[in-house]
């Protein structure tokens, strides 16, 4: 189907769901052409080409009459037919061109199939045949040759002069290819694949060719195949001149002893670092990272017990969130959260609480000064009355979340409020001990939270 004529796609598939839903009324040789806007032979040629291919069976020429095979069965059990006069001509020129061989009957079939298949014409087919012989002697086999035509009907190379007009345009870059073949020290005759690549490689990519010598002399393995992925790399890169190439190359060296001090901070080998250069290096240095500081991440990562590329991957995009790209920015990041720690501990101490800081610590002093905008003095406070309960943090959570829900903005409006707390309900004191007090009594009844509703509650958060 891939290589058939748009036309005759359009009718098999017409045709197919005409069968599928029990259509009536186009079901007709006259209808389905006026309903895809071609002649009628049209239709007809086009089931005569499906029936060939083993997908339909005409049942009836006057009137048409078509049915439609299963698909699988036909794949597997249908064998194509062919008149026996219809490559009566193509079979002779093949023995000319073949006398020290015999061509078995499969052969034929297969070139037979592969003419009808990629509509090519037979003088096309004996033309690829021609070269491929000269290229690899008479006894090649027609496999060989298969693909050398399926790919030419690829770039839509169909005809006799197109076949030739290509082939002979490849013959052109032989000794070019020769030259490429000693740069990469490979001893052996070139093949159609090679002449393939070079003509994408100067032709699509626009490569010259000391262009490509100069690549293929640092190639020490891989051959052709090696050479072609660097180039598509190059190519994708947009480093088409050899100076783009050569200055690239430059900073790979670079790049290379930094992805080799990174595996030694965490403790991994790699045989080959050009994988870690490439998804990796590349992407940190294009993020404005500098050595010094990847290294920096990398031994923190490590003594955190980070020991992946992929972990210290994730923690530089976090560093880069933060705008953390020099060794300096980092420093000067790390000495600001000692400060916010040395700060938190003495809020700790305020509360009676004698111990180091925690990331739960972290995270509520966050929330109050950056999320909440609350002052150090006002959390300081906090602190004084929820000195000597059981859970000091939690309950300067709540206290501060009043605060911050009533706008209170300095230490004595926070005063003024404990006061009026005091002075309305005895019974409540913000200096319980006891770690059920509440500083604010429920009014409503307290209510069951399915997981549901807790579900939906924090996607809007996130949200």
């Amino acid at each position: 189907m891939p290589h058939a004529p748009d036309s005759f796609v359009k009718v098999y598939l017409f045709g197919l769901s005409l069968v599928s839903h029990n259509i009536d009324s186009d079901n007709s040789i006259e209808r389905i052409a006026k309903r895809l806007q071609v002649e009628p032979s049209q239709v007809i040629k086009a089931y005569e080409y499906w029936a060939d291919q083993g997908l339909v069976n005409i049942l009836c020429t006057v009137p048409q009459s078509v049915e439609y095979l299963p698909v699988k069965e036909s794949g597997f059990h249908y064998k194509r037919k062919f008149k026996v006069d219809k490559y009566k001509d193509f079979n002779r020129l093949l023995h000319s061109m073949l006398p020290t061989r015999q061509v078995l009957q499969q052969e034929f079939f297969e070139y037979y199939t592969a003419i009808e298949t990629l509509h090519m014409s037979p003088e096309a087919m004996l033309s690829v045949i021609s070269y491929c012989t000269r290229l690899k002697g008479q006894d090649i086999g027609y496999r060989y040759i298969l693909a050398v035509a399926r790919n030419l009907a690829r770039e839509g190379i169909l005809s006799f002069d197109a076949v030739n007009e290509h082939l002979n345009e490849i013959k052109l870059y032989e000794t070019d290819i020769l030259a490429i073949f000693k740069a990469l020290k490979l001893k052996r005759s070139v093949d159609h694949e090679d002449k393939t690549m070079y003509v994408k490689w100067t032709k699509s990519f626009g490569f010259e060719l000391q262009t490509i010598l100069h690549v293929s002399k640092k190639i020490k393995s891989g051959g052709m195949e090696k050479l072609d992925t660097i180039l598509q790399k190059y190519y994708q890169s947009s480093k088409i001149a050899k100076k783009d190439i050569e200055e690239y190359e430059r900073q790979y060296d670079s790049m290379d002893t930094l992805a080799k001090e990174v595996l030694r901070i965490l403790g991994l080998f790699y045989g080959d670092r050009s994988n870690v250069v490439d998804t990796y290096i590349t992407k940190w240095l294009a993020l404005g990272y500098d050595h010094s500081a990847v290294t920096v991440i990398a031994q923190m990562c490590f003594k955190r017990g980070l020991k992946s590329l992929d972990l210290l991957d994730e923690n530089i995009e976090k560093f880069f969130k933060q705008g953390l790209l020099t060794v300096s920015h980092i420093d000067k990041h790390m000495q600001n959260s000692l400060a916010i720690d040395k700060k938190i501990k003495s809020i700790l101490e305020i509360t009676g609480l004698e111990r180091i800081v925690t990331a739960r610590d972290r995270d509520y002093y966050r929330t109050w000064t950056y999320s909440w905008k609350i002052t150090d003095e006002i959390i300081e406070y906090a602190a004084t009355i929820a000195n000597g309960s059981n859970s000091p943090l939690p309950f300067m959570n709540v206290i501060l979340a009043d605060w911050f829900d009533k706008g209170i903005k300095t230490v004595q409006q926070a005063k003024e409020l404990q006061k009026k707390w005091q002075k309305n309900d005895k019974n409540l004191t913000l200096h319980s001990k006891s770690s059920s007090t509440q500083i604010i009594k429920n009014k409503e009844p307290t209510k069951m939270v399915t997981a549901e509703m807790l579900n939906s509650l924090f996607e809007g958060l996130n949200e």
